[in-house]
């Protein structure tokens, strides 16, 4: 509002007020005096003034009226708390200058009152004017003031529904000013709007309002400002390049110089957001020559340190900021570049340096807001450096000197508790922002979440899912946490091996999330989702898509650069998973994940067989990472890689390094079995199971003495020392009862007894481990072999109830079909024939991919047949046919049989035709399928035709026992052949 806008009225009033007075003349002269320096703006002689009048004449009516100069003066000169207290002087001492002048004391009076931020009463004084005297000549202004009070107060709504009052003047000459209000209202309230929707809505009214002034009053003085503020609304909307332009435009009229520089200040910074740093560094260093000392000059100094960062020039930002801080100590942008050289210090991870600046930062500068962050940060530093107690004090006084900021410092304590792992503390603080009265309701969805967190890692995984379903149902308008709820639920699920579900809800995280840390975390879950379920393929291009994006974070990159070689490993696409370790390992500066990748490049070459170069990647371990655990695991490694090149003494040598240097290293055991292994490949294998007998003399404390034992006898086993196996494994189980390969000892020293033939003591073996460890892996065989065992022993009623038992227990085993076979060829032996029918056919039913499927048809054949069921029987080595195995030559063979035991002798000759046919390469099976084919021949008197089939056995077979007898049988029938078809001789006719 304009300062002057009752002055010329009240003073032309108390003017001619002064001229027609009794007072004194030398009075009149006087006020006439200060009345001209008034009007020449010259406010504080004018005031000093009016004030010696007051003193010389404290009870005439010119008094009154000075004592309202001097008011207007001190308003006027922008000293609104001294004018303020001369207007309500006024007011109480003067009541017939009060009565003059009411209406102009209530305006002056809310003037004052709203400069000095206090628009409550300024409101109040407004509405007394208003009530008191409606329809006045100051009403609009009122309406007009009262609007700004509210807008002061963040009233929005109310500040609009004030200047709507407005819209019935149309004469009004300030509606310029009113429409310029309103739109300003319209984008304070957009500012604060936290909807979306409604903000862009607000924000096109301000900017509708900022165009009326624009296009409605083109003389206004308001237009430059119009178009400025119009540009602040742009720019709140992110429209960067809309703002440049409207700007270059308006600095072209624009006349006042401090307007002109606040405009290119907010210029420069719309090139920066545009990335356009050349143009927004070129604007500042205009501003800072043309402004030197002025504060947007030093502004401008900072600004230019913000453009060196933008342009990678690190060093140049640091040195301006240096600049700014010297040359303007104490200014607020000195502070702020203080806060951005620790700021460069933090992003570089210079974490000391960091903590020095904004220490001093904290101390140096009263910024409240600076002083806040840096807080802040400092408490971040101390999270990262693992000095939790140190974060627990900055945001202890975060809480106490920023009371706004108590809940945020107080999840942040809850946060270094929990990265102290004491989880149970810091459920305390999050509750205390959970229980507490507390308006941030992002906050309390963040808390929620990591108390969910915190029972995650006390492994109470069910109250986690309860806290991360809280989140998910109570907190969806927080992208961010909500990500973060369907992130925490992936977890719970992966934790789980439920991988489908796990990938739906990182799907569901990325998806959620407006970060793009989340979206990357969640991706790189998702892969592993991927990569867990045996899908490389998909895993590979998730982790390949991580690795190559520009903005993920070094760590993240490495880690998929490292999966994504993983992926090609499991692919055994073994070059490029070396290609991507190797990758990994110029990546990496941390010496045990360089020792890693070596390690992993070490394998993919062994994998290729290539094992010199799998020997010199464990070899560079070896020589630079001692210190790591991969040390051990790269001696073993060269050993096995010298070991398959055939050099078994320089595989020794790396083996024995293990065991003499680490006899109680995990990896020991392995190494006496490379020593072994090597010591058989030279033949010397006295001199392998000696080194291992020494270990267990010599350690016989040692953790690794009962695994050396067990791997003894072992090695028996493995050569098929059956005898000795059985007395090493018995020795350890006398010797290392409570041992945990105990329940395997049990198994080998039963599977030694069966294969020697001593089923009994097979049995026992068995039995033992069946009762003693029901949950081994092998007590599923060891049922299986005890069954097997009794079959061997022809004791087919306890075999037939062990095969049973297993059936019972095991419905999805391996061995299963094995099992019905079994049963089936068990009531065979037992004379059952129909029992055995019905399990080969349960067997040909259930299990149609067993191994056994081909073999349940024929012996289910052979049963048929034998019962001279030869129709059937036939129908089942038919399906064996269709199934082109390898018993189909032999279906074939005796579906000819069954139709000769039928006495279909021309369908079975045409059968065992259909077998040299179709099956030339099966030797045995032609030969005997001919055989039979010309013995029916013979039997039905065919000999011509038994003697062909016999000579096709000559071209099918090289074997000369086959041919011999083949040849005599031709040889035979020829001469029968020959005697039944001899010419009859002519009888010799008888003289007479």
């Amino acid at each position: 509002m304009n300062k002057n806008i009752i002055l010329y009225s009240v003073i032309v009033f108390i003017c001619v007020s002064v001229i027609y007075s009794q007072d004194k003349f030398i009075p009149q002269t006087q006020f006439g005096f200060a009345n001209e320096i008034f009007l020449e703006n010259n406010f504080y002689l004018a005031e000093d003034l009016f004030r010696d009048i007051i003193v010389e004449n404290p009870e005439s009516v010119i008094a009154g009226d000075s004592s309202f100069m001097v008011a207007e003066s001190r308003y006027i000169s922008g000293k609104y708390k001294d004018a303020l207290k001369s207007y309500l002087e006024i007011m109480e001492k003067y009541p017939a200058t009060k009565n003059k002048y009411i209406k102009e004391l209530y305006y002056r009076i809310a003037q004052c009152y709203y400069h000095l931020k206090m628009p409550d009463m300024s409101i109040k004084y407004l509405n007394i004017l208003l009530n008191s005297y409606p329809e006045n000549y100051l009403t609009k202004d009122s309406y007009l003031l009262i609007s700004e009070c509210l807008l002061l107060d963040s009233q929005y709504d109310k500040a609009i529904d004030a200047l709507n009052k407005l819209e019935k003047y149309t004469e009004y000459k300030n509606f310029d000013y009113a429409y310029y209000l309103k739109g300003k209202v319209y984008y304070e309230k957009s500012i604060e709007q936290k909807e979306d929707m409604q903000r862009i809505k607000d924000a096109e009214e301000a900017i509708r309002y900022f165009d009326r002034v624009i296009k409605e009053f083109p003389e206004s003085k308001l237009i430059n400002r119009a178009y400025f503020r119009k540009a602040n609304v742009l720019y709140s909307l992110g429209k960067y390049k809309s703002v440049i332009e409207i700007i270059n435009t308006i600095l072209r009229t624009e006349k006042d110089e401090k307007m002109k520089m606040l405009m290119k200040y907010f210029l420069a910074w719309n090139y920066y957001m545009t990335n356009d740093i050349a143009k927004a560094l070129k604007e500042y260093e205009e501003i800072s020559n043309l402004s030197k000392d002025d504060i947007l000059g030093v502004w401008s100094e900072y600004k230019k340190g913000m453009c060196y960062e933008a342009m990678k020039e690190d060093e140049r930002a640091i040195t301006q900021y240096k600049k700014v801080e010297e040359k303007y100590p104490s200014t607020i942008p000195a502070a702020y570049s203080g806060y951005s050289i620790g700021y460069y210090y933090y992003k570089q991870k210079k974490f000391y340096d960091a903590l020095d600046k904004f220490s001093e930062v904290v101390e140096k500068y009263n910024v409240d807001e600076l002083i806040r962050i840096s807080y802040f940060i400092i408490g971040d530093i101390y999270l990262q450096i693992n000095d939790f107690a140190k974060a627990i004090e900055i945001y202890e006084k975060i809480e106490k000197n920023f009371p706004y900021e108590k809940f945020k410092a107080i999840y942040m304590k809850a946060w270094c508790y929990f990265k102290m792992g004491d989880f149970s503390k810091a459920i305390d603080a999050f509750n205390i922002v959970l229980k507490e009265e507390n308006p941030d309701d992002e906050l309390k969805a963040k808390a929620i979440l990591k108390t969910g967190d915190c029972y995650f890692e006390m492994d109470s995984i069910n109250e986690a899912e309860n806290k991360y379903e809280e989140v998910i149902d109570k907190y969806k308008k927080y992208p961010d946490v909500l990500a973060e709820g369907y992130y925490a639920k992936g977890w719970i699920n992966y934790k789980r091996n439920d991988f489908t579900r796990a990938k739906n809800y990182f799907l569901l995280a990325k998806n959620t999330s407006k970060s793009f840390e989340i979206k990357l975390k969640s991706d790189f879950m998702i892969a592993n989702t991927l990569y867990s379920s045996n899908e490389f393929n998909e895993a590979l291009k998730i982790y390949l898509s991580i690795s190559d994006h520009s903005m993920t974070d070094a760590s993240m990159r490495a880690e998929s650069i490292f999966y994504s070689g993983w992926c090609y490993y499991r692919k055994e696409d073994f070059d490029s998973a070396i290609n991507q370790w190797t990758k990994y390992y110029n990546t990496v500066t941390d010496s045990v994940k360089k020792a890693e990748s070596l390690y992993r490049i070490g394998w993919a070459y062994f994998r290729k067989n290539d094992f010199i170069n799998a020997a010199e990647k464990f070899q560079m371990i070896i020589d630079n990472y001692k210190s790591t655990h991969l040390y051990q695991e790269a001696l073993l490694k060269v050993g096995d890689c010298f070991y398959n090149n055939k050099d078994y003494n320089k595989a020794i040598s790396y083996y024995k390094e293990i065991v003499e240097k680490f006899p109680t290293h995990y990896r020991v055991s392995e190494a006496l079995y490379g020593i072994q292994w090597s010591y058989y490949q030279l033949g010397e294998y006295e001199k392998a199971i000696e080194l291992s007998r020494q270990f267990v003399e010599k350690y016989p404390e040692s953790s690794f003495t009962p695994e050396i034992q067990y791997r003894i006898a072992e090695h028996y086993f493995n050569i098929k020392k059956y005898e000795t196996a059985i007395k090493e494994f018995e020795r350890f189980i006398v010797k290392y009862p409570r041992h945990e390969l105990i329940d395997n000892a049990y198994y080998w020293t039963g599977i030694s007894y069966f294969n020697l033939s001593k089923f009994p003591e097979a049995i026992n073996s068995f039995k033992t481990l069946v009762e003693k460890f029901p949950d081994n892996k092998f007590v599923e065989r060891a049922i299986f072999k005890i069954a097997n065992a009794y079959y061997k022993m022809r004791d087919y009623t306890n075999a037939l109830q062990y095969y049973s038992s297993f059936i019972e227990k095991y419905k999805n085993s391996d061995l299963t079909d094995d099992a019905y076979f079994n049963i089936a060829m068990t009531y065979k032996r037992m004379d059952k024939v129909e029992e055995a029918k019905s399990w080969y056919k349960k067997l040909i039913d259930e299990f149609k991919n067993s191994n056994l499927y081909e073999r349940a048809h024929m012996n289910l054949g052979y049963i048929l047949q034998d019962s001279r069921e030869y129709d059937e029987a036939i129908d089942i080595f038919k399906k064996v046919v269709n199934m082109k195995g390898k018993k189909a030559v032999e279906a074939q063979f005796w579906i000819a049989d069954s139709y000769y035991y039928k006495k279909d002798y021309d369908r079975a000759i045409s059968e065992y035709m259909d077998v040299y046919k179709n099956f030339k390469n099966d030797e045995l099976w032609v030969v005997s399928a001919l055989d039979s084919a010309g013995k029916i021949y013979e039997k039905q008197g065919k000999l011509k035709s038994a003697i062909s089939t016999y000579e096709k056995i000559l071209t099918v077979t090289k074997n000369e026992k086959y041919r011999n007898v083949a040849k005599k049988k031709i040889e035979l029938l020829n001469e029968q052949y020959k005697l039944l078809h001899s010419p009859t001789p002519v009888s010799e006719k008888v003289k007479q």
